[in-house]
């Protein structure tokens, strides 16, 4: 384990950083997983404002996200209910490849 991956597993594992949350792949079963929101300010054209993005570790999911994944947060934080679903869009991988920021969707 490098210094890289325990500090993103410290941070995971922080409650005050980070919230949990269940990941899958339909119709397959819900993996436990723990997420870091944030709802970035738009960047060079790179992140819609007010769009919420999760941060999870690589090590924690058994599939790669992708596209039409789902991801439901298990407990009420700030303005999202406990058992909201999205659904994943644009994956990306750290360029360590030691986590995945996902933006993520209303289910509807």
């Amino acid at each position: 384990m490098t210094v890289f991956d325990t500090a993103l597993a410290t941070l995971h594992a922080d409650s005050n950083m980070s919230v949990a949350a269940s990941f899958r792949r339909p119709p397959y079963a819900w993996e436990s997983v723990r997420v870091i929101l944030s709802q970035p300010t738009e960047l060079f054209g790179t992140a819609r404002a007010g769009t919420l993005q999760a941060e999870l570790l690589a090590s924690a999911v058994t599939d790669t996200p992708q596209r039409g994944d789902e991801l439901r947060i298990d407990v009420t934080t700030g303005a999202i209910a406990a058992g909201t679903v999205f659904v994943l869009e644009d994956p990306e991988r750290d360029v360590l490849a030691l986590s995945w920021r996902v933006t993520l969707a209303d289910q509807n």
